[in-house]
């Protein structure tokens, strides 16, 4: 309250000294501050530092000074995370209010970069445990998982309390949560390209970014080229994370042209097999709404298959509601039909609960799936690789099928459904089949389609089905209408290893009146004898000679070897002898019949070989009338 006149004078000194002492440890600290400043932010040392000093080198007196242009410097300020702008500082005098905020503002963007890149790895930290945690209340059934946008909780789900008895007692946390919405967080986007500043980045910048105006829209160029799409699938690999979501955001944002195009849709591919966890589930989600059309494309189909082995159960569920009502589309296009290939296997890698529904969607439409190229794909992928107590009730519809018409065999995509039940079906399934063929057994034979299901039926048949058909194919006629088709030669081919001595020698017979000498190929006809001479010579067949001789065996009778008993000593005396043997080419199946009516035991390992020997003769006997035919087929062209 005292006047400062009633203050003494010496008390006006120490004031006045103590002001001047505040003075200069302001001025100190404004300098340390303003060098402090300059070297946190190298790029922003401004000619104002350097005025400064001036002017406090100078009574602290503010004078305009010019100064020389080395000494002015630029600021770069961000106006757009694309472009740098660059601000001159004037050096005829102090800033101007606008320099001076463009400077400030630039401090501040420096700023937060920094801190952009120091919070950035704890961002994706809490990103991924974010991720995670969604997924496990997806799977516990507390937030429902086939929704695209996070949605509002009205009630405690039923499924939560039921599979999950002991959430029941924790009602109370359910009315904390069950009003909030629940969603993912997104990734976390550098600004600009120049922010990530890394090798593989620049490498791809050098070789195919030659616009730096407009980095992004040069990139997504590149990656429709064949040389960018090729250097970064064989490259990815070797970049860090940070360029690995950087090139992320870019493809998400044109995902679907990219995808279709030839050269594109590498790269997406390989940004799905490097990018986060909840990145590939951010372009499940945009992809999923468009399945269709991008499945249908045959570039397209090779993005949709390559995010399939990465799909959690939830978004499994997601691809199946998509598909269900599109199943015959995507059953027999020619692209959209591996996405059913792919997302079968996936579902039963994971045990999915949809499995058995996708499966009965496809049998409901069976009639027009199993008959088209495509659609034949999904059936055997059923039929071979789904568990057997899935596809039951697929696998009786079609023996339905059978039962309606079976001449749905003749089909040349159906009857591959068939075939593999019949290889590796059930009893009953085999007797179904056996029972259709057999009643049309020539009819089959002679289709290119169905004759499969009837050479099938004599490789793996029993004894007792194969008969009726042998003895059916083994009649004149029959043989004369079977070689008259390629079908029906290749099921006889198949037939002759089912035949026995006796049954091979009179089909040879048949054959043999139905066409000329000529049609026996003489290379072939002259290895069979020379086989027949060398095996004649082996001590089995000697043995069985000499016992004839020495046994006092009986001659047998005309009827069953249709040889003369003169012609019958003559050979085996030769035998005996080991002299050559002559044979005309009719007679090398009735010699070897006459071996085995003589013989006394059937087992013989010169006998089996014999056997084998005329089959083979036989096999290239009905060879040489398809090559007869085709030859006859090429003449007859203009």
């Amino acid at each position: 309250r005292l006047g400062t006149r009633s203050l003494p004078r010496s008390s006006y000194k120490s004031r006045s000294r103590s002001r001047s002492r505040s003075r200069s440890r302001s001025r100190s600290r404004s300098k340390s501050r303003s060098s402090s400043t300059s070297n946190m932010f190298p790029l922003y040392s401004t000619s104002r530092s350097v005025h400064s000093s001036r002017s406090d080198n100078n009574n602290h007196q503010r004078k305009s000074s010019k100064f020389s242009s080395a000494s002015s410097s630029r600021i770069f300020a961000s106006g757009s995370p694309k472009r740098w702008r660059v601000l001159d500082i004037s050096t005829q005098g102090p800033m101007s209010s606008k320099e001076r905020d463009e400077s400030f503002q630039s401090i501040l963007l420096s700023v937060h970069k920094e801190r952009a890149h120091y919070y950035e790895p704890r961002l994706k930290e809490l990103t991924e445990r974010h991720y995670e945690l969604a997924k496990k209340a997806v799977e516990m059934g507390v937030i429902p998982g086939f929704k695209y946008q996070p949605q509002v909780l009205s009630q405690i789900p039923a499924s939560a309390s039921q599979e999950h008895p002991s959430l029941a007692a924790y009602s109370h946390q359910y009315r904390d949560i069950r009003d909030s919405r629940i969603m993912v967080l997104s990734t976390y986007r550098t600004e600009s390209v120049k922010d990530i500043g890394l090798d593989f980045m620049e490498m791809f910048k050098d070789k195919f970014c030659f616009e730096r105006d407009d980095l992004d829209r040069a990139m997504n160029d590149s990656f429709c080229t064949k040389e960018g799409s090729s250097f970064l699938h064989a490259n990815l690999n070797k970049a860090t994370q940070e360029e690995v979501t950087y090139i992320y955001h870019l493809v998400f944002a044109n995902i679907f042209s990219l995808s279709c195009h030839f050269a594109g849709n590498y790269v997406v591919q390989k940004v799905i097999e490097f990018c986060l966890p909840s990145e590939r589930s951010e372009m499940f989600f945009k992809l999923v709404k468009d399945i269709k059309i991008i499945s249908s494309n045959h570039n397209g189909t090779r993005v949709v298959q390559s995010i399939l082995r990465y799909l959690e159960p939830y978004q499994i569920i997601m691809l199946h509601e998509v598909i269900v009502p599109n199943v015959v589309h995507f059953c027999t296009h020619s692209s959209a039909c591996m996405i059913i290939l792919r997302i079968l296997e996936r579902m039963v890698n994971l045990g999915s609960t949809v499995l058995p529904q996708l499966i009965s969607a496809i049998k409901l439409s069976l009639p027009s799936i199993i008959e088209d190229p495509n659609g034949i794909k999904c059936v055997m992928k059923i039929l071979c690789d789904i568990p057997a107590e899935y596809k039951v009730s697929f696998k009786t519809d079609i023996m339905q099928m059978i039962k309606k018409d079976s001449g749905i065999m003749k089909s040349p995509q159906a009857y591959l459904a068939i075939l593999e039940m019949y290889t590796n079906g059930l009893k009953q399934e085999k007797e179904l089949i056996y029972e259709a063929c057999r009643k049309r057994a020539l009819e089959f034979s002679c289709n290119l389609w169905s004759s499969f299901v009837i050479q099938a039926i004599f490789q793996n048949g029993t004894i007792q089905e194969v008969n009726p058909i042998i003895n059916l194919f083994k009649k004149p006629d029959t043989l004369a209408t079977l070689i008259k088709c390629e079908a029906g030669v290749k099921t006889l081919q198949v037939m002759v290893d089912k035949l026995n001595i006796h049954d091979a020698v009179l089909m040879f017979e048949v054959l043999n009146s139905n066409e000329s000498k000529d049609s026996l190929m003489d290379q072939t006809t002259i290895q069979t004898k020379n086989s027949i001479y060398q095996i004649a010579r082996e001590q089995e067949i000697i043995d069985l000679a000499s016992e004839f001789f020495s046994g006092g065996q009986k001659i047998p009778s005309f009827s069953k070897v249709h040889v003369k008993p003169e012609k019958v000593k003559s050979w085996m005396l030769t035998i005996f002898k080991g002299d050559e043997l002559k044979l005309e080419n009719e007679e090398i199946p009735l010699l070897i019949n006459t071996l085995f009516e003589v013989a006394t035991n059937k087992e013989n390992t010169g006998l089996l070989i014999l056997k084998s020997i005329l089959q083979q003769f036989i096999k290239d006997l009905l060879g040489s009338f398809l090559t007869q035919r085709e030859a006859k087929r090429g003449t007859d062209k203009p």
